[in-house]
């Protein structure tokens, strides 16, 4: 499940009620580690985190080598059978 906002201020509340961090991952569908972590960014910090976007910058591609991917895929497609036997 991705975590949103909510979602790590209700981690934050739940352990402050004394709620246990296998329980709270179990009921949110995340990592006991990562509502451990959590939970220390708040201690430390004071305040929840902000949750940054995650994954790969995309790093754009010229139209050289999208034309090179595309006649690649062309030459060697598979192409399907016609008969099946």
């Amino acid at each position: 499940m991705k975590l949103d906002e909510r979602k790590v201020r209700y981690i934050v509340r739940a352990r402050e009620r004394g709620e246990s961090c296998r329980d709270i991952a179990l009921h949110l569908s995340v990592s006991r580690r990562r509502v451990e972590q959590l939970c220390a960014l708040y201690k430390d910090n004071g305040e929840v985190s902000s949750l940054k976007r995650g994954g790969r910058r995309s790093i754009p591609i010229s139209d050289d080598e999208r034309r090179t991917v595309f006649a690649a895929y062309g030459r060697y497609r598979s192409t399907p059978s016609t008969s099946r036997g």
